[in-house]
């Protein structure tokens, strides 16, 4: 098992990180394709960026035996690079090197050391391995800087709030774009670019788009999905872009099968929307293979310890989501980790103890009225439970009350209505989908309210009630 860490740029030109940051990214890349090797997601190892924490901290917490590091000096047209192999447990360097190129031929230098870490992890690589590591990934310098700035973007865009991560992910976008025009066949640049026609969609109904906007941006997120899965290198990102698609689509006929394969895939697949449709509606040995290896090779992914816990929780077994949501409290804290830490609590009939992680780690007022609220209607305080929620309402707006907190409430009728004013909207099945795996109460809502989402479901051969 090996992480990858950012290469510190030594100059201080102005794209220099940024082409660290590349170079990292492709000897990651290069090393995850070999099957006998557990390489940490760029997510999780770029997270020690600019940090000073020590090699074995840094291990620990990824999980990993080893890690390579190494820095990055530009002058002019001319490079040098190092790079080192260290073991985490008694920090010593296993091999290290320099390198002295040229910007024009630098690109084989990432295969070089991939190869080279590879052999001294004792991995034997065949012909068609050591061609990939030297062949793949970027080769042009621009466009390989211009990716950097493009993730950069996206990831800033997803801090904010939901409008705002339109205005930044349009932004990103036009890095992506710039990639796509210099390297056509990148598969990774197609799949960001399509994340800002979701949320686009999504968003449509605030944003006042009109149909023929709504159908423009639907018809360039399938062609971007379905060009990253065309140019894709593995079958994990064919399988991830893939599975994207279908959950956009009008129809979910070939989801039982593409999520079998993600399941039984060794490759590192870091889901995004897709990803919440096994652990929420189908939690089974499948879903939990799938989240307990994202959450091995992407452990700072918070969405993975979120899913795993899911799972766990479908499948009845409290105990392990419990252990779950409080082991990724001290990985990666997050509140949507706490929100599965406060059901599993309360599907062990500890409410007591459901409360005290609320207070220990939530300090949004929004969030403590609503598990105020859920904790009176589980213990049958109804009027209380009532009184919560108009509270909510009145400080924060109809806007944080969903579906989910109406049934909890036992207000079925509001709830109807609201899951099928969602379904009229442009994949609403998403929000559907995401207001499932918020209640705590089955199916928050009447399946006959949403007959298009009902009829996906039956597409997927899914479960229901969840």
């Amino acid at each position: 098992s090996v992480a990858v860490l950012p290469f510190v740029a030594m100059s201080s030109g102005p794209d220099d990180e940024y082409f660290a940051d590349g170079l990292t990214e492709e000897i990651l890349n290069s090393l995850a394709r070999l099957p006998e090797l557990l390489v940490t997601a760029r997510t999780s190892a770029f997270a020690f960026k600019g940090l000073d924490t020590s090699i074995t901290e840094i291990a620990v917490k990824l999980g990993v035996a080893h890690v390579v590091e190494g820095s990055v000096r530009r002058s002019g047209d001319q490079l040098r690079i190092t790079a080192q192999l260290i073991r985490a447990s008694d920090g010593f360097h296993l091999w290290s090197d320099t390198y002295d190129r040229s910007s024009a031929d630098s690109f084989g230098v990432q295969g070089e050391i991939a190869e080279k870490v590879a052999a001294a992890l004792d991995v034997v690589l065949d012909q068609e391995q050591l061609a990939k590591m030297h062949t793949s990934g970027l080769r042009n310098p621009e466009a390989f800087i211009a990716y950097q700035k493009g993730v950069e973007a996206a990831a800033l865009a997803h801090e904010t709030t939901a409008l705002g991560q339109i205005e930044g992910l349009a932004v990103a976008n036009q890095f992506f774009e710039r990639v796509v025009e210099l390297e056509p066949e990148f598969s990774a640049a197609y799949f960001n670019h399509g994340d800002y026609f979701v949320h686009l969609i999504i968003a449509s109904a605030e944003l006042g788009s009109s149909a023929e906007e709504v159908a423009r941006a639907i018809e360039l997120v399938n062609r971007d999905f379905a060009n990253a899965a065309r140019t894709a290198e593995t079958e994990g990102d064919r399988l991830n872009a893939t599975l994207e698609q279908t959950l956009i689509s009008d129809s979910w006929l070939r989801m039982p099968q593409l999520l079998t394969a993600a399941a039984r895939s060794s490759d590192c697949i870091s889901p995004s929307w897709w990803g919440a449709l096994p652990a929420i509606l189908d939690p089974s040995d499948d879903a939990l293979t799938l989240w307990k290896r994202t959450q091995a090779c992407d452990p700072l992914n918070f969405y993975a310890w979120v899913n795993v816990a899911r799972t766990q929780l479908g499948l009845g077994d409290f105990q392990s989501a419990l252990d779950t949501a409080l082991r990724g409290m001290e990985i990666v804290p997050h509140r949507q980790i706490v929100d599965e830490l406060f059901v599993a609590h309360l599907a062990m009939g500890q409410t007591e103890e459901a409360w005290a992680a609320t207070l220990r780690y939530t300090d949004e007022e929004d969030r403590l009225l609503r598990n105020r609220m859920t904790l009176a209607s589980v213990k049958g305080e109804v009027v209380k439970a009532r009184e919560l929620g108009d509270q909510i309402v009145q400080q924060f707006g109809t806007e944080v009350f969903g579906i989910s907190q109406h049934a909890v409430l036992g207000e079925r009728s509001r709830a109807n209505q609201l899951a099928a004013d969602w379904e009229a909207r442009p994949l609403g099945s998403l929000e559907l989908l995401d207001q499932i795996g918020t209640g705590i109460c089955g199916a928050p809502f009447d399946l006959e309210v949403t007959p298009n989402f009902a009829r996906l479901i039956d597409e997927a051969n899914l479960p229901w009630p969840p």
